[in-house]
């Protein structure tokens, strides 16, 4: 028997969620108060209609954070005042911290993540997980770093969600950006692209016509500042992963977190298919990076899946 969006409505009313919208006849919006999170919300809503099928899909289109589906019904979770909501990546990062905080509760714990390209990564004797999202003095990558008892660090941790695809932007460095103009204008003289200035903006466009990005390599220095930041890379992990409940465990005391990636160094992430780092210029008629002085470009290293339309030069 087909769900009818009435009875989904009924059940998120007696869950508590007081304003949702309804979208259309297969999609709901739950507007969210002003310190909810939504991948909890979401979760929260699998799980009392799990009796009728259903299921938290993380990477479902329309949201960055995914959608409860439900035979073909679609429920989504936003803010409802968009300046009190809290970005996505902020909500994995607090997810984080909260659940091993809470079983540290400031003792000596074990940490171990678990991902498909690595094998497991134990850090001993965590106290807590500090967050350092603020800090960025030397270009600093860390969002959360463990501690020990005494407060010394143990390891910083770079959290990225499953869809990210920037590593970072380098509009104000002079190198950096005379590596780019560099690379545009060969491009532009192997008849690999049209490099088209009009009215003192720049575009990028294909030989046949349309408008494309461009992308090359990065050069390891600045592929190490915009992953690690200017640190020891043995002072810091990448860690890919939007986090579910599910993905937090403890056994004996230990804890358990699964990862879809875990990075140690550069190289693995050079070796990685779609993470490994690349600069992509795009056309953005608004930009006008100042080391660049070519209005209309818009330079950031990022992933190798961000690049997939992109035209590909060396």
């Amino acid at each position: 028997m087909a769900i009818k969006q009435s009875y989904i409505l009924k059940e998120l009313k007696q869950l508590g969620f007081k304003n949702i919208k309804v979208e259309s006849a297969a999609k709901l919006t739950v507007m969210l108060e002003s310190g909810a999170r939504r991948i909890d919300s979401l979760e929260m809503i699998e799980k009392h209609l799990d009796g009728i099928g259903a299921k938290y899909n993380p990477t479902g289109s329309g949201s960055t954070i995914g959608r409860v589906e439900i035979d073909n019904h679609r429920i989504f979770a936003k803010p409802a005042n968009r300046q009190g909501g809290q970005s996505a990546g902020i909500e994995n990062e607090l997810k984080f911290i909260e659940f091993v905080n809470s079983v540290c509760n400031g003792e000596p714990t074990d940490v171990v993540f678990t991902s498909k390209n690595n094998p497991p990564i134990t850090f001993k004797n965590v106290a807590k997980a500090a967050e350092m999202g603020r800090a960025t003095a030397n270009y600093a990558k860390s969002d959360v770093d463990f501690v020990d008892k005494n407060g010394r660090k143990i390891i910083g941790i770079s959290l990225k969600q499953n869809d990210a695809q920037s590593w970072g932007a380098w509009d104000a460095d002079t190198k950096a950006m005379q590596y780019v103009k560099k690379m545009l204008y060969k491009a532009d003289s192997e008849k690999k692209i049209k490099l088209v200035e009009k009215n003192g903006t720049f575009s990028i466009e294909r030989p046949g016509g349309g408008k494309a990005n461009l992308a090359f390599p990065v050069e390891d220095y600045l592929a190490y500042d915009s992953i690690f930041g200017r640190v020891d890379d043995k002072k810091l992990i990448i860690v890919k992963q939007t986090f579910l409940a599910s993905h937090f465990k403890v056994k004996d005391g230990t804890i358990y977190i699964e990862c879809t990636k875990v990075y140690k160094d550069l190289n693995q992430i050079k070796r990685d298919n779609d993470d490994a780092p690349v600069w992509n210029v795009m056309n953005s008629q608004t930009r006008n990076p100042s080391a660049l002085q070519m209005k209309g470009m818009r330079p950031l290293v990022q992933t190798k899946s961000r690049i997939r339309s992109s035209i590909f030069v060396k």
